[in-house]
């Protein structure tokens, strides 16, 4: 059986999220679109990637855009959280909960990052022509 209570909860949470989410997008619209731009093209060379392992580099007043840019990738198709979490092993973040991720379209990440006027990089030595 669920609990009613932990429903109403649930669905309070989310509108309180989806109006941060609206203001961010209004106010910080570019460093918003920087973090889905960054987080996309390190899964296109990636594809599976643990939360703590992406390189952002938000400026001091934008951090808390990345939860944001994860959520709109998520509701585009670009990205899908897969069921692992683990503590995060990365310096300064104190044990916190981290989530695996997965490219969920490559078609959809390379299309965003194409109309945003990125060129995804790919690591090691590129392919030769034949």
């Amino acid at each position: 059986m669920s609990d009613p209570d932990a429903k109403t909860t649930d669905a309070a949470a989310e509108a309180a999220l989806y109006v941060v989410a609206a203001l961010q997008m209004a106010f910080k619209p570019g460093a918003v679109r920087n973090t889905m731009l960054d987080v996309a093209e390190q899964l296109l060379s990636d594809r599976i990637k643990w939360g703590d392992e992406f390189e952002l580099t938000p400026g001091p007043d934008d951090r808390n855009c990345i939860g944001t840019a994860f959520k709109q990738l998520m509701g585009i198709g670009v990205l899908t959280r897969m069921e692992q979490h683990r503590r995060s092993k990365r310096e300064g973040q104190k044990g916190r909960l981290v989530w695996k991720y997965r490219l969920a379209s490559e078609p959809l990440a390379r299309c965003f990052m194409a109309r945003n006027g990125r060129t995804p990089h790919t690591k090691g030595q590129p392919e030769l022509p034949l």
